[in-house]
């Protein structure tokens, strides 16, 4: 009989070093879908990994789309439909650095600028599955003022 493997979460920390913010607002040509417009509001986190060591030893820069999805809103208020997805971003190396994608609700980035622009975020703290092939999915995340080294979860 065999074992299923029960794999622990990797953290993959982030400390900011910078951000940028872009908005958009267009005609939408697109026809299979219902908006008149298009949207576009994005968040870019720029920093370096603390955590795990070997990826904080490296000195590998880090950057992180951070975008608001409607869907994120609408799951979360739905009683027909799943409200738990298997992931909310993902991580992947391209050559000497990360690229990483995560979602929000959008009545999350007001604040989320808010307390960027008056420099209180210092921090991401992501949870996911150790890193394949330099890629992994993002099951949890947290933007924070701290990080407390005990707060992790194993060493990678």
């Amino acid at each position: 009989m065999k074992h299923k493997h029960i794999e622990f979460p990797v953290s993959y920390v982030i400390k900011i070093t910078g951000w940028d913010w872009c908005y958009g607002l267009g005609h939408n040509d697109w026809r299979d879908d219902n908006d008149s417009y298009i949207e576009y509001r994005h968040l870019y986190i720029n920093g370096l990994f603390v955590h795990p060591r070997k990826l904080a030893e490296e000195n590998i820069k880090v950057q992180l789309t951070v975008m608001s999805d409607p869907k994120v809103d609408q799951v979360r208020r739905s009683q027909d439909e799943d409200p738990s997805p298997l992931y909310v971003g993902s991580l992947e190396r391209r050559k000497e650095r990360f690229e990483g994608f995560i979602t929000l609700p959008g009545e999350m980035l007001s604040p989320i600028l808010t307390t960027l622009v008056a420099e209180k975020l210092k921090f991401v703290n992501m949870s996911g599955e150790k890193l394949r092939r330099h890629k992994t999915l993002i099951r949890f995340y947290q933007i924070s003022a701290t990080f407390d080294e005990e707060d992790v979860f194993s060493e990678e």
